[in-house]
Formats: structure tokens, C-alpha cells, sequence
């Protein structure tokens, strides 16, 4: 299965490692490619996620690296990472849309 990472992805993944360098450059490149590495086995076990709790679909699914989550939609032969956001952060006022 392939993994597709969207635009609004990459930028969070941007956000985080400027986040992260405010204490150290080398700390934040390393946590963002460790953060990538941890979605590899999406290609292997796309299911391997848990449903998103506030959304209910099983289309929608995390998966965790540190204080992170990373919500990813299986759709065809494809997961599609969509966001990646802070554990912290409440996610039922936001949306997603599911094809």
C-alpha cells in the first residue's frame, strides 16, 4: 500500500520541526524523520490504527508518535496521512470529509 502525505501534512510536519528548533536544529530534524519513519508500517498494516474516538469512522484512523497524532484515511490501495496534530488538541470541532 502506498502512503500519500497531503499538503496541510507536510506543513504540519514543517510547524513541528520550527517548534522543535527554537531549542535545537539538530533535535528537530531528527524527531521529524523519526515521525516519518514511524508511518512506514502503514504500508504493511494499514489497519494497524485505531478509529479516531471524536470521529467514528473507520475510514479515519491514528496512529501515535510521542505526544503526536497522526491521522491518516484508508481509501483504495492509499493511505492518505491528513494531519498531524498536538495530543492535546480537541479534534471534535474540526472537520473531515471522507470519499
Amino acid at each position: 500500500m502506498n502512503v500519500h502525505w497531503s499538503d496541510l501534512a507536510l506543513e504540519d510536519i514543517e510547524s513541528i520541526r520550527r517548534y522543535i528548533a527554537m531549542d535545537s536544529q539538530r533535535i528537530a530534524d531528527r524527531f521529524v524523520s523519526d515521525l516519518v519513519k514511524s508511518v512506514r508500517k502503514l504500508r504493511r498494516f494499514p489497519e494497524i490504527g485505531e478509529i479516531v474516538r471524536e470521529v467514528k469512522n473507520p475510514l479515519l484512523r491514528e496512529i501515535h508518535y510521542f505526544n503526536y497524532r497522526i491521522l491518516y484515511r484508508i481509501a483504495r490501495r492509499q493511505c492518505e496521512i491528513i494531519t498531524i496534530l498536538h495530543a492535546s488538541r480537541d479534534l471534535s470541532s474540526l472537520r473531515f470529509e471522507f470519499e
